[in-house]
């Protein structure tokens, strides 16, 4: 599905899907929802929502009648996380965002990031081989690089 809203395009084809959330009714139920978290090669956050006759998603078919709908919402990365928080499991929460509801540092920030696949694999085969046990995820691998480069900048700041 795709949708032109306030001039800019959302697309579940282009976008990544990141969670999927459904209420538990069969798919023919009237009460059936189903919702889909995606994210923008921008970055921005939208959800494709499916809902059957009886829900908020239905659309009218004549007079009183209504029959299943979808729709396409965009939303901000805060109502994408509280829609996460709400909706799925702590471990697909924190595969998205990096953190988990429950023990939330205020002082960190979830980050969503695509690599290709070839420096995917590079990363963890040197991952492996890594001694310091600090470094042992892919998460403090990255943090340690970022941190490496900073330091190396403002080294450099320092010089100029």
């Amino acid at each position: 599905m795709n949708k032109v809203i306030k001039n800019k395009l959302y697309n579940t084809q282009s976008a990544t899907q990141l969670a999927d959330w459904d209420n538990g009714y069969p798919r023919m139920d009237p009460l059936y929802v189903k919702e889909n978290l995606y994210i923008k090669k921008t970055g921005e956050y939208f959800i494709h929502a499916y809902g059957g006759a009886a829900t908020q998603y239905a659309e009218q078919s004549g007079n009183n009648q209504f029959t299943a709908g979808e729709i396409l919402l965009p939303i901000t990365f805060e109502e994408a996380e509280n829609w996460a928080k709400e909706k799925l499991q702590v471990e697909v929460y924190d595969k998205i965002f990096g953190i988990n509801p429950g023990t939330e540092n205020k002082e960190e920030v979830g980050i969503y990031l695509k690599i290709p696949a070839v420096l995917d694999k590079r990363m963890r085969f040197k991952l492996q081989r890594e001694k310091d046990p600090k470094i042992k995820t892919i998460g403090n691998y990255i943090i340690s690089l970022i941190k490496k480069d900073l330091n190396d900048n403002e080294e450099g700041d320092e010089h100029e």
